[in-house]
């Protein structure tokens, strides 16, 4: 038995409502995402003893500046910024400091953010 390509078109009608039809769209209930980007979290492993307290790099992708990225994450990161890389032409990378759990969340939930790693202390503490 042979098959032709017409045994494998599928045909979907679709129809859509408009507004001057009873449909009420503010009652339509859209389903929540099921996962927001997160920039990944690079040495999250570190111990406590080995990392800054509440301070991240953050790599930015080309062309986000420090504005678009506050912009984006809609928080003041002045009292935030600790230092930026001047050494990295093509893109901004800096020290946040002072970084709880939402603030972080939200930086990492900017989609220009390439990544965040957490910052190691320059002086281990001793084993």
């Amino acid at each position: 038995m042979s098959r032709s390509h017409a045994d494998n078109v599928v045909t979907v009608n679709t129809r859509f409502a408009t507004k001057d039809e009873s449909t009420n769209f503010d009652s339509i209930v859209r389903p929540e995402p099921i996962m927001t980007r997160q920039a990944p979290l690079l040495n999250s492993d570190l111990a406590p003893d080995n990392r800054v307290k509440d301070s991240y790099i953050i790599y930015l992708r080309p062309g986000h500046s420090l504005d678009d990225h506050a912009k984006a994450i809609k928080h003041d990161l002045k009292p935030h910024v600790d230092h930026v890389y001047s050494f990295i032409e093509e893109k901004v990378v800096y020290v946040g400091i002072a970084i709880d759990k939402d603030l972080l969340a939200a930086i990492r939930g900017d989609a220009k953010v390439e990544k965040v790693e957490v910052q190691g202390s320059a002086s281990p503490a001793p084993m």
